[in-house]
């Protein structure tokens, strides 16, 4: 009898990353504990075992001399004789089908019926594959997936070596073998990759089933270019003791060239797309669209993907692609029809899942990470930028690190930035999150600063004394903050449309104090100043831009600092203006006119992106050790040419250069 009974799983939460919305998937209720396999054994030897062959139905099936359809007659011929044979090859089909449950340490899981037929039929090169959570998860997906109408299927960027070629292999497999006129199809980064993806992970696979788990197929046992199955494999019912009825399944699994239309016109129930981050001189989005249309039958989606890739070896022309396709598969992003952009959703595990496990199988997941990180700070230590990003690539510990490439370091100092990044790893003390609001609702008022878990703003100062925020005066009816000396506000305004990285838009705000020389003077060491800093960010999306613009205004108060918005959209300047705070508005010194301009902030042309990026790179490489949050370090990290999706850099951006105005750095 077990030791110690764990609770089992209700549900399971998938994509728990920041760059992603988690999924929340319910798990089928347990049998009685006594039907969970392993149930009268203790906590220390519950582990996932092949189940043992019967002695006689093992040497029938390792025979070389009779086909698989004559082993299957003598099964039906002298039933009595293996009965239990017979029992075994039920059960088996029974937990392929319908999936079984087995004590993992103490815990009942659920094993789906494809990772259970993965586990004990599937041979690998150097044997059965050991049970992993990593593993189940991804089976446990793809039956959400398959019992979802309104789903294509799924994306799965992972790390190096996860063996997800494998498993998509013995899924597309593991459905065409049983089902009657269904096509299997692979496609991977060149013809002779999907050839290899065919022979290595689809014949190899087959060949060594055993015989209960192979249709009776056509032509030769090392097929070159499609496996076609004429009859289903031997099944023996227990009610009759007899063999199903031979009839030819007519279906088949085959490979394409790599070319986006090589399946068009197509009937497919199965697909898998292999490195679509590697494809070069493919579009692997617009090969996606004309595979949908062979998985679909007017509004109906007949059959099912998988998208895999090794984000290790993602090149920066199929990746951008394959970020493309990700980002067109928001599960909690649907049009009308109820489906995501590009009918996918995406499966996202981390690599410290399934890196180091323990001897259950389970992933280690603060050991795994604390290799991982170890392995980058000595490249960064190194300086070796190119081995710092290709690790990240290829083990990543969020989503984020797929796409990382070598222009990620050629922007800002790219040292300085993870070193801050990396004392961040769990958790930031040097921030507190919370929300401005109107004290005691009183709107109009006074703004304080109210912490809370799910706030908007992270900040890493706070007036000590209430009577130094929310200063201003006032000048011919129109109040003005007093703090301008000492802070500048940013906004970048965000839009309704989504961005041309394919996501919705985030408001980007930040407040930057401005040095004071009475307290950091030119004698005193950069590394021991206390102002000239960023000292509140805020990057978030409300329901409306009005929202969004009260906040930059609550903020502004708060600080006593004027507000340089970023002007292509003026949502932020007419808000200030309606509410009776236009004076809150920082108006750029026009130097050649020699007069202010005409609207507020800035309009983020080819010459201001310039000076916000020359600004940046000075900051970072004379203050980026004091900069403490982490938002904006990753958007610094992340950042490119194109600032349309880093809200939050373009709103620290508007500080920097309205400070550089006022400020020698």
């Amino acid at each position: 009898m077990q030791t110690k009974e764990k609770q089992h799983d209700r549900f399971i939460i998938f994509n728990e990353d920041p760059d992603l919305e988690p999924i929340k998937v319910k798990l089928p209720k347990p049998p009685p504990k006594e039907k969970i396999i392993g149930y009268d054994l203790p906590n220390n030897e519950q582990k996932f075992k092949r189940p043992f062959i019967p002695n006689k139905l093992f040497e029938l099936n390792k025979r070389k001399d009779i086909s698989d359809k004559e082993k299957g007659s003598i099964l039906k011929d002298d039933h009595k004789y293996y009965e239990e044979e017979i029992e075994f090859i039920n059960q088996e089909w029974d937990r392929r089908t319908n999936g079984v449950w087995y004590y993992i340490n103490g815990k009942p899981m659920y094993i789906p019926g494809g990772y259970y037929f993965y586990l004990t039929s599937w041979y690998l090169e150097r044997g059965y594959p050991d049970y992993r959570d990593r593993d189940r998860k991804f089976f446990i997906f793809s039956e959400f997936c398959e019992n979802d109408s309104d789903c294509f299927g799924f994306i799965y960027p992972k790390h190096r070596r996860e063996g997800a070629t494998t498993k998509a292999a013995c899924w597309n497999y593991e459905y065409v073998s049983r089902r009657k006129r269904v096509r299997g199809g692979i496609q991977s980064k060149t013809e002779t990759d999907g050839q290899m993806v065919f022979s290595k992970h689809i014949v190899s696979g087959w060949r060594k089933l055993p015989f209960w788990f192979r249709p009776i197929f056509e032509g030769s046992t090392n097929p070159q270019a499609k496996l076609s199955f004429s009859a289903p494999p031997v099944k023996v019912t227990r009610s009759n003791m007899g063999i199903d009825e031979m009839i030819d399944l007519e279906s088949s699994i085959d490979f394409m060239s790599s070319t986006e239309g090589a399946y068009d016109g197509a009937r497919l129930e199965r697909y898998h797309g292999d490195e679509v981050g590697k494809c070069i001189g493919v579009n692997v989005y617009k090969r996606h669209l004309v595979v949908r249309q062979c998985l679909s039958e007017l509004d109906k989606i007949i059959g099912k993907a998988i998208y895999t890739s090794t984000a290790g070896e993602m090149t920066k022309g199929g990746g951008a692609e394959f970020k493309k396709l990700i980002e067109s598969s928001n599960y909690h992003d649907r049009d009308g029809n109820n489906r995501t952009t590009s009918g996918l959703y995406v499966l996202y595990i981390p690599a410290t899942e399934g890196f180091i496990i323990d001897e259950f199988g389970n992933s280690l997941k603060d050991k795994s990470l604390k290799y991982l990180l170890n392995e980058r700070q000595k490249a960064l230590e190194d300086e070796d930028y190119e081995k710092l990003n290709e690790s990240t690539r290829q083990f990543p510990i969020r989503l984020r690190d797929c796409f990382r490439n070598a222009s990620d370091t050629d922007n800002f100092n790219m040292k300085i930035i993870q070193e801050q990044l990396d004392k961040f790893q769990f958790g930031n003390n040097e921030i507190t999150i919370g929300d401005f609001i109107w004290e005691g609702g009183n709107v109009g008022g006074r703004v304080i600063f109210e912490p809370r878990v799910n706030g908007k703003f992270k900040v890493s100062y706070l007036f000590k004394n209430p009577q130094e925020s929310n200063r201003f005066y006032i000048e011919d009816g129109v109040k003005y903050p007093t703090n301008d000396k000492k802070f500048i506000a940013g906004g970048d305004t965000f839009k309704f449309k989504t961005t041309q990285g394919g996501k919705k838009s985030d408001g980007g705000g930040a407040v930057f104090m401005k040095r004071d020389y009475t307290v950091d003077k030119d004698t005193d060491p950069i590394e021991e100043w206390k102002t000239h800093r960023f000292v509140c960010t805020y990057l978030h999306r409300p329901h409306t831009k009005d929202e969004y613009c009260e906040d930059m205004l609550l903020m502004s108060i708060y600080y006593g600092c004027r507000m340089c918005p970023e002007i292509n959209v003026p949502a932020i300047m007419d808000h200030f203006e309606r509410r009776g705070y236009t004076g809150y508005l920082h108006y750029v010194l026009d130097k050649k006119a020699g007069k202010y301009k005409k609207n507020p902030g800035y309009n983020t042309g080819t010459e201001i992106r310039e000076a916000i990026y020359r600004a940046y790179q000075q900051f970072v490489e004379k203050h980026g050790h004091r900069l403490v949050h982490d938002d904006l370090l990753t958007q610094l990290q992340e950042i490119e040419d194109d600032m349309g999706d880093f809200d939050l850099f373009v709103a620290g951006g508007m500080c920097l250069i309205a400070a550089e105005d006022e400020q020698n750095f």
